[in-house]
């Protein structure tokens, strides 16, 4: 087992490594139904905003496998996944070799340096919580999107993950800081012996955020909606006065 604890910030090439280790065991979870939170919360309100929205570009940040992608695919004329895990883009393109999808190997602050403005929509499953530097990577999408653009995004709730992993009672743990956490990525119904680092941030840190990048929030879920909320799920859009 793999306790989850605090660790020093991590590089994004250490974070990459995590995900590429895990990404054959996550793309096989997701495949067999074993993370019920993806298929049965997460992956069908996120689909429900692109059918309402109806996009004609969208970009998949932090795509992983490709999974959610593809559902996103049938309702979008024309997708991009980005993922820095190496391993999760390949399997992504060799499992939709035959599908009309663009799948990269990159970081979204890399990539939007040469794609400014070419998306009306981006997605961001369970992203956020994940990287670094949270500003950064808005900052990035923002600029990928045509003015007036929305980001979805998904995030665990800050208010709610923590007790629900366990890690609320330690020490170390202090609501309103911002701590790396490593431990084992694992769903109610699976564990995988993998460890992957995410950041806790307070909701407020994540509304400032979206502010300080030019988002303003839309819509805003605590979801499951018949349970104690475990992620929140919101949509936000650029201010295209500032593009």
């Amino acid at each position: 087992m793999l306790d989850d604890g605090p660790i020093a910030t991590p590089s994004l090439a250490t974070i990459a490594k995590e995900w590429d280790e895990l990404a054959p065991v996550r793309d096989i979870q997701i495949a067999d139904g074993r993370d019920v939170s993806f298929s049965h919360i997460l992956a069908p309100r996120l689909t429900s905003w692109i059918q309402e929205h109806r996009p004609s570009r969208l970009v998949d940040v932090g795509c992983g496998t490709g999974r959610l992608t593809e559902l996103l695919a049938v309702h979008v004329p024309h997708v991009v996944g980005i993922d820095i895990s190496g391993e999760s883009i390949r399997i992504a393109r060799e499992r939709c070799a035959n599908e009309d999808i663009g799948f990269v190997h990159s970081t979204i602050e890399a990539y939007a340096e040469s794609h400014t403005r070419e998306f009306d929509f981006a997605i961001a499953n369970m992203v956020l919580m994940d990287t670094p530097n949270v500003r950064d990577v808005l900052r990035a999408i923002s600029s990928v999107l045509k003015p007036w653009g929305r980001i979805a995004f998904t995030v665990t709730h800050p208010c709610f993950w923590p007790s629900y992993w366990g890690y609320d009672k330690m020490d170390w743990y202090d609501y309103h800081r911002e701590i790396a956490i490593r431990g084992e990525f694992r769903t109610r119904m699976s564990r995988t012996g993998k460890a992957t680092t995410h950041f806790h941030r307070s909701l407020e840190s994540y509304m400032t955020a979206l502010n300080a990048t030019g988002f303003a929030l839309e819509l805003f879920s605590e979801l499951p909606l018949d349970d104690e909320p475990r992620f929140i799920a919101a949509v936000a859009q650029i201010d295209g006065r500032l593009t």
